[in-house]
């Protein structure tokens, strides 16, 4: 067999297995285990291929894969259309393709790909009845909401109705209903570069009467990221009970941008056979498209324009995108991997909202304890400042009176000392007048010896009388 030929066969027992075995699988066909697994991962290309691959964007052996994904399929009864087809060779080149390549394609291997008439027979070998999969057939689809211009666009002409401008924002829903009537939780995805949820866009979300789950992309719509978190967290966990053991039927519309390989291969894995409307045909026969989302449009615009043209407060688009911006994340984000698309169950709303209205509670309580310190603060502070004007004000009197005392005091001692003054001054007065007293006696004491002296001269009698004189003047 040809080198070539060898590793092709190769390559196609490793399509075959579950789990790739290079080793295994090299040594069975005599070939190198390094070039088979480059040459199954695309990594490496035969000569051929190198020639002409400026002329393809996939290898052969990409090619071949992609066919054995499509047949595969086929087997499991979900035809691959060519939007599906569209989507596995994007996830498997990682970039977009041109918009006629899945025609060419398909052209080009026209006789392998054959999968309508197996997907149907598929089904049909399940035995699957009307009546056993009543209760387990759903149709999912998804519409964007309308935003509403403001009321002076709607004046002026430049707007009929409630239509959407240029710069409009998505909110896309998702919903599912089952042919017994009963229906899915509805999903709503938000337009939010965060991904998280603002408070803001739940105001009058009630979580104990409606069941909705939510959800925020970068654009608002829906990729293949939520399209698989729609199938694990809502589809699977709302049908799982109903069918027990059984098969569940998903029909999706042809053109779904969000089914690819992970979507396919967790229904595979869950019992949930895939099926697609015939193209251009959902408008017909999808029973969302034509029971409830054209109906509900219908309605939506009618009470929007009646909504523009009465209400008097209506406030422009720009003026509620600016409130919107002001709303406050939830933080509903999984904060170990924030860029996964996510869905929140109303349950996980309600406890965001109790923890948020918590935490709100919180932050008043302490807000109040705060301006509470901060009034006992004043309080204390103005207290203080009386106390010490009242301690200066007393300081001040002590002051002032301790002064006047001390001019009393003084004033006090400067009239004693006069007094004191005058005092010495009579006393010193009086010592000089007595002084001048003794003296003048003195003096006269002495001009009376003199005459007494002159006298005993005269006579005896006279001595007698002189001293006489002389006890008089001594007593």
């Amino acid at each position: 067999m040809h080198h070539e030929a060898v590793i092709l066969s190769a390559i196609d027992d490793l399509n075959a297995q579950l789990v790739p075995n290079y080793t295994v699988t090299a040594e069975k066909y005599g070939i190198s285990r390094y070039t088979l697994s480059r040459r199954y991962r695309g990594v490496q290309t035969s000569r051929k291929e190198a020639t002409s691959i400026h002329r393809k964007i996939l290898t052969d052996s990409q090619e071949n894969r992609l066919l054995f994904h499509i047949n595969r399929l086929a087997d499991r009864g979900f035809p691959c259309t060519p939007q599906i087809l569209h989507n596995l060779v994007v996830e498997i080149l990682k970039e977009p393709i041109g918009a006629n390549w899945v025609a060419r394609f398909c052209q080009r291997h026209k006789d392998v790909i054959n999968y309508r008439k197996r997907s149907l027979n598929t089904i049909l070998n399940l035995g699957i009845s009307t009546t056993s999969m009543k209760k387990d057939s759903y149709w999912a689809s998804s519409t964007p909401l309308k935003r509403i211009v403001s009321i002076n666009a709607l004046k002026s002409g430049r707007t009929i109705g409630a239509s959407q401008d240029g710069s409009r924002e998505f909110i896309t829903l998702l919903a599912s209903i089952c042919a017994d009537g009963t229906s899915l939780p509805p999903a709503l995805i938000y337009q939010g570069e965060s991904r998280d949820i603002q408070d803001t866009w739940l105001e009058d979300f009630d979580s104990k009467k409606d069941q909705v789950y939510f959800a925020a992309s970068e654009n608002g719509w829906s990729n293949d990221e939520y399209g698989l978190m729609w199938l694990k967290k809502i589809f699977e966990p709302h049908t799982k009970k109903k069918a027990g053991r059984g098969y569940r039927l998903l029909i999706l519309d042809g053109h779904s941008s969000h089914v690819n390989m992970a979507f396919i291969n967790y229904a595979a894995q869950h019992k949930i056979l895939l099926a697609v409307f015939p193209p251009h045909s959902t408008h017909r026969l999808q029973p969302l498209d034509v029971g409830i989302f054209g109906p509900l449009s219908k309605s939506y615009s009618k009470h929007l324009n009646e909504r523009m043209r009465t209400d008097a407060q209506y406030r422009p688009r720009n003026q509620e995108r600016r409130r919107r911006k002001r709303g406050r994340a939830m933080g509903l984000l999984d904060s170990s991997n924030p860029s996964l698309a996510q869905f929140f169950s109303p349950a996980k709303v309600q406890s965001i909202r109790e923890q948020m209205t918590a935490a709100e509670a919180a932050k008043k309580d302490e807000q109040a304890r705060k301006e509470d310190a901060k009034l006992q603060h004043a309080i204390l502070k103005e207290q203080k400042e009386t106390d010490i004007m009242l301690q200066r004000m007393e300081r001040e009197a002590a002051r002032q009176a301790a002064k006047e005392q001390k001019e009393m005091d003084k004033a006090a001692r400067a009239a004693q000392r006069q007094i004191d003054r005058e005092l010495r001054d009579a006393k010193k007065a009086q010592e000089q007048k007595e002084k001048e007293e003794r003296a003048a006696a003195r003096q006269q004491s002495r001009l009376g010896g003199a005459q007494v002296a002159r006298g005993s001269a005269a006579g005896g009698g006279g001595k007698i009388a002189g001293v006489e004189c002389r006890r008089a003047l001594s007593g």
